[in-house]
């Protein structure tokens, strides 16, 4: 496997990862906490939209990435907020 192979890789799954995190987030609820007592907070949430949009901004390349950006991300949230 070349290194950007292993680049692309890593990088789906991170955005896996913090798209998984915003639908925790969403069903557990504003004020509440999560599995390791963190509190889900607006300013929680607006940064892990703003990492998501940008990891997948580093990937929009490619038609791959397009499927892993939620629908409430896809027109409004950037990384400049």
């Amino acid at each position: 496997m070349f290194n950007s192979e292993k680049s692309w890789g890593s990088s789906l799954s991170l955005i896996a990862f913090y798209r998984n995190q915003l639908i925790k987030f969403d069903k557990i609820g504003f004020g509440r906490e999560t599995e390791f007592n963190v509190v889900i907070t607006e300013n929680l949430i607006n940064s892990t939209k703003r990492r998501l949009c940008q990891l997948i901004n580093k990937r929009a390349k490619t038609s791959k990435a397009q499927r892993y950006i939620p629908k409430y991300l896809q027109n409004g949230v950037t990384t400049d907020e």
